[in-house]
Formats: C-alpha cells, sequence, structure tokens
C-alpha cells in the first residue's frame, strides 16, 4: 500500500491580506487625523464668515429683546466692490414692505435708514434684496443679531452699587497716600448688553479702571482704583445704557483728596440728552461727549472665531459732526485705518468695521480707535479681547476631531467590525482538496533499528 501525506500547495494569500488591513487600519486613522489636508475648518470660517452684499442692523439695541410698539432705527447698507445699486426693498414677514428706493443713475454704496414699529409679540423676519446693473443680492440681518425678537416691555439697566456708601476708604476725603478704590455694578433685568461712558477730571490720571464685566449678557462690573498724586476734588462720570435713549442714566462722584470736612456737593443726575431733544427713534442715543459705543467683539471677551468681525460706531457730541480724516484703527499696532469700512450713518454717526484677511493668531488681540468731532472733541478708546480654541473641538492625541474626520473613522471602524468575521471565516474555514498535494512516503530498505532492538531483547 502506498502511503503518503499532505503538503499545502501555497500559502492562503487572502488570510495574508486580512492580516495586513487589519493591522494598516489603525495606521490609517491615525494618518487621517493628523493630516491637515483633511482639517476643512478654514473653509467653514471663509464661507459662513464672507460679507454679506446686503446687511440690515438694528443699531444698539438687542435684537432679541425689541420692546412692543417702539419706534426702531433700521439700517441697511452695502458692501459692494464693482457693481452698482439700481433698486433696493426691505420687507417684514408680518409688516410687509418697510422700505424700497430706486436710484437714478445708479450708485456704488448705499446706506439707509426706516422705521420699524412692531405691533404684534414674538418672533419677527426681515428680508430684501437690493438689484444690481448685472444681478441681485439679497438682505440679510447682521450676523450678530440673526434672532428678531419682540417683547411686551424692556426694562433699564439699574445701578447696584453707590461711589458714596461702596467706595473705600469710606470717609468723605483721603490723602495722597491712601489708595481709592469702588467697584461699580451694574445689571439689566432683561440681559441686554450694557454701553458705557466713563470720563474722569481731565489731565488727572491716577484712577485706572479695570473692566471685570463688559456688560454683556447684561452684567457690568468696574473697578476703579488708584493713589491720588496732588490734592483736590476729582469728578467722575459714567453713563450706562441698553440702546433705549430713555434707559440713559448715570452716576457722578467727587473724590475729595487732602481737603478734610469738605462737603461732598449734592448729586444731581445730569439731564442727558438736553430737555429739548425730540427722538426720531427710541434707539438713538445722544451724549454732549463724544463716545465711542458698542465694540465688537467686547471688552475682554473670548472668541473662538479667527476671523471675528471688529466693529464700533463713533458717536459726534450733541450738534456736532464727525471729522472723517481724523478717524485711526489699530489692531495690535497695526494702521488698518486705510482697510477698515466705514458706513456712514449720519453726519454724527459711523459704523467701523474690520474684518481680517486671514485668521488672527491665538492670543490676546489689542483694538485701538481715535476720532474728532467738529465741536473739537477727541476721543480714543483701547480694549482687548482674546482668541481661544473652540471648546467644541474635541481632540485626540492632541489633534482636532473635526466632523469630516469623525465621520471618515465611522467608516473605518464598520469596515474593521465588518471585516473581523470573514478574517476568522477564511481562518477557520474547511480545508479544500486542491489547496493541498499528495507528497508519497518513501520506506527505507531494510529493517528499522527499533525492531532489532525489540528482537534481542525478546
Amino acid at each position: 500500500m502506498r502511503r503518503t501525506f499532505r503538503k499545502r500547495q501555497k500559502p492562503i494569500l487572502s488570510l495574508i491580506f486580512s492580516a495586513f488591513i487589519l493591522l494598516t487600519i489603525p495606521v490609517a486613522i491615525y494618518s487621517l487625523l493628523s493630516s491637515q489636508s483633511f482639517d476643512m475648518r478654514h473653509l467653514a470660517y471663509e464661507q459662513i464668515y464672507q460679507k454679506p452684499k446686503c446687511i440690515i442692523h438694528i443699531p444698539y439695541v438687542n435684537s432679541k429683546t425689541l420692546a412692543l410698539d417702539k419706534k426702531y432705527q433700521i439700517h441697511v447698507y452695502t458692501n459692494l466692490q464693482n457693481e452698482k445699486v439700481r433698486s433696493i426693498n426691505i420687507n417684514e414677514k408680518d409688516a410687509g414692505e418697510l422700505f424700497s428706493k430706486t436710484y437714478t443713475p445708479p450708485v456704488q454704496e448705499i446706506t439707509e435708514i426706516f422705521v420699524f414699529s412692531p405691533n404684534k409679540l414674538g418672533e419677527r423676519s426681515f428680508y430684501g434684496e437690493i438689484q444690481t446693473e448685472s444681478r441681485k443680492y439679497s438682505c440679510k440681518m447682521d450676523e450678530s443679531q440673526q434672532l428678531v425678537y419682540v417683547i411686551e416691555q424692556n426694562h433699564p439697566p439699574e445701578f447696584l452699587t453707590d461711589p458714596y456708601y461702596s467706595a473705600q476708604p469710606a470717609s468723605s476725603s483721603l490723602s495722597t497716600d491712601e489708595v481709592y478704590e469702588y467697584t461699580l455694578e451694574v445689571v439689566d433685568k432683561d440681559l441686554d448688553q450694557i454701553e458705557y461712558h466713563y470720563s474722569f477730571t481731565p489731565r488727572a490720571l491716577w484712577l485706572r479702571k479695570n473692566v471685570v464685566e463688559s456688560g454683556k449678557d447684561g452684567r457690568l462690573k468696574i473697578r476703579f482704583s488708584g493713589t491720588p498724586d496732588r490734592d483736590g476734588s476729582y469728578l467722575a462720570n459714567i453713563f450706562v445704557h441698553d440702546g433705549y435713549n430713555k434707559h440713559l442714566s448715570a452716576q457722578s462722584w467727587i473724590i475729595s483728596v487732602g481737603q478734610e470736612g469738605t462737603d461732598i456737593p449734592v448729586r444731581k443726575e445730569p439731564k442727558y440728552p438736553p430737555a429739548d431733544f425730540d427722538f426720531d427713534f427710541d434707539n438713538e442715543i445722544a451724549l454732549p461727549e463724544a463716545q465711542i459705543a458698542k465694540m465688537l467683539p467686547r471688552e475682554n471677551s473670548y472668541v473662538t472665531n479667527p476671523r471675528t468681525t471688529i466693529s464700533t460706531n463713533i458717536i459726534a457730541s450733541y450738534n456736532a459732526t464727525i471729522d472723517e480724516n481724523s478717524i485711526v484703527f489699530k489692531l495690535n499696532d497695526s494702521n488698518l485705518t486705510k482697510q477698515v469700512d466705514l458706513v456712514k450713518i449720519s453726519q454724527s454717526e459711523i459704523l467701523l468695521r474690520y474684518t481680517p484677511e486671514q485668521n488672527l493668531e491665538r492670543g490676546e488681540h489689542r483694538v485701538y480707535v481715535y476720532f474728532k468731532d467738529s465741536e473739537g472733541y477727541e476721543i480714543d478708546k483701547e480694549w482687548t479681547f482674546t482668541l481661544e480654541a473652540d471648546p467644541s473641538e474635541e481632540t485626540f492625541l492632541g489633534i482636532p476631531v473635526t466632523t469630516f474626520v469623525i465621520f471618515i473613522m465611522g467608516i473605518l471602524l464598520i469596515l474593521f467590525a465588518l471585516s473581523i468575521p470573514w478574517v476568522i471565516y477564511i481562518a477557520w474555514k474547511k480545508d479544500q482538496p486542491q489547496d493541498y498535494e499528495e507528497i508519497s512516503i518513501i520506506k527505507p530498505k531494510g529493517e528499522s533499528s527499533y525492531k532489532k532492538s525489540f528482537e534481542k531483547e525478546s
């Protein structure tokens, strides 16, 4: 009888290929995570923060807390480069057409103001379009005012502190070697953004302010502190409002230094704006001094958008106009005055807007604005904001995990899960005859040594 044994003709290539796939999946996932080409966040920023051609804006007030039956100025302006506007129309969902105008001849840029008085509670929707010489563009709400909502009543901000009771030291007079400190707190019941305008005795620089809470979300907290360098009486003023002219209020106080027993004058609320001033809109603010208001991003705030729009309203003093040639805009000591967009609301008010062309670096950024008006008032303001990483962006091994990468990882994990039973099947399936060849066993000649040894013992 011929004896044989079976020898596998060749390795199972499918098994080797499956093992290779399983080993390379972790490497592929890590490569995807570390590849910058799959991080498409910069494309999202370019799409989301691209300037609309026509913008609708409600100045000063919080668009989420408009009061019923109040009169608001609505500002609409264009952002065109090589096109001219033939016509514009703005509508509101319930009120119908609010504004329309035809320009003959067509104009390069437009800035218009019209009135809106909501008579219905709840969410409102503005829409419209401009017709240029070549095409139509939709008019969209400002990026910070995506939601417009009407409530029954809007409340003014309230002072929680009093400089005559909350300041340290509490005495009516202090000496030049004493540290003065007063922490001002203001809240707004509707969580509206609180704007403030602060002034101190001219040429007195010893009292410094530190903004603890910037007024965003209805809380303003400012710490005033310093050591006086000479005797005298120093006057401090601060005006606060939430965008409504009838919600303008003030605190004024005198700091007496080196004048023991000096009587503190009776505090009087200044009549600002002038009593004979007739406002056309409820969201219209006038002060006797020039002001820089509604800075965005807010002072000492944190943002996550590397191309966040920086904006502020510069407003001349009462009955004055802005000297446009005097405007200065700086970002981190770089003079960007020629690159900033100047949206002229009126002769006495201009909206400054600047959107970085490239992503800002993470960290603190400093903004500086200066201008002068026809009454000779000069005002400048400097504030800082911090760009930080978006907390919603999770990381893996220090690498940002974007939505796209998560999608790819999910697909790879599904493939990995599907491949496991396939690999097990290949590894443990029943051998097929064609996988082997028969090898004859050659019996050696003569008797085996084992048999001989057995015969000797027996």
